[in-house]
């Protein structure tokens, strides 16, 4: 499947906003997404400091109402942002108690992100959560904001808490991490373990020379989105899918994610 591109995003994340969001909200949006053309949504619980975006209760709730599109095939993944407790849960209780999670992201490595203290991932937390993806079957997705988090991901897959092939998502242009780039985005793909799948992604007015310079280089996209009260924002989707288009490629379905991923084939 040379020629296919996952296309991934978040649909709630580490804003403000985001609390405010209800399960049918991301539901909804997820299935906007999915029509224009994602093959992996990606649901934050917690923005790495404590403060919960999804209970657990919600999380539930979001991944069944996400299912009830019949037609919708979308790779569903988690994302804990930090080590921080959720109303007494971490991200490893979440992601060993709730059902229907194909795809964990993690981020590999303390961030010393805006505010005034670190999202914390340590080396011990990292082995917590990756060991608890092996065991409940989860595909580990990798965030990397710099070369200190490639060389935790790099050790944790020598360590034999990953399986390769690893699948990285480099994210850039993050207070605290590496520059939103192509001489950036080059330098860490340079440096990836072979046979790595990657996806990359910026925030603000670098995000189209990531998406055109990740195809270039034989990567994936990430977009990085968030639903107000209402529904998402498809622009950015819509220009990722013509940008993939423009290379000849085409947008994998959910079903070719997963294969091109190793991720169980989804079965309602």
């Amino acid at each position: 499947m040379s020629n296919k591109v996952i296309i991934s995003c978040t649909v709630n994340g580490c804003y403000e906003s985001a609390k405010n969001n209800s399960p049918q909200c991301i539901a909804n949006s997820v299935y906007a997404a999915w029509k224009a053309g994602v093959s992996i949504c990606r649901l934050c619980i917690n923005d790495g400091k404590g403060n919960v975006l999804l209970s657990k209760e919600q999380l539930v709730e979001a991944i069944r109402l996400i299912r009830e599109f019949k037609e919708c095939d979308i790779v569903i993944a988690c994302d804990s942002f930090g080590e921080a407790s959720l109303d007494g849960d971490t991200g490893a209780t979440i992601f060993n108690t709730v059902e229907g999670i194909e795809i964990g992201t993690c981020t590999m490595g303390t961030v010393n992100y805006e505010g005034d203290s670190p999202i914390y991932n340590t080396p011990g937390y990292l082995k917590e959560l990756t060991a608890t993806f092996k065991a409940k079957n989860i595909k580990a997705e990798c965030r990397v904001l710099d070369m200190g988090m490639l060389g935790n991901t790099k050790w944790l897959l020598k360590s034999d808490y990953l399986s390769a092939p690893l699948f990285c998502q480099i994210a850039m242009g993050i207070v605290g991490g590496i520059d939103d780039t192509v001489e950036c985005l080059l330098y860490i793909v340079r440096n990836l373990p072979a046979g790595t799948i990657w996806s990359a992604s910026a925030a603000g007015d670098a995000q189209l020379a990531i998406i055109y310079s990740s195809l270039v280089m034989g990567g994936n996209i990430n977009i990085d989105l968030v639903a107000d009260d209402k529904c998402i924002d498809v622009s950015m989707i819509k220009r990722a899918v013509a940008a993939i288009k423009e290379f000849g490629k085409d947008t994998a379905t959910g079903a070719e994610a997963r294969e091109i991923l190793g991720v169980t084939p989804y079965a309602r």
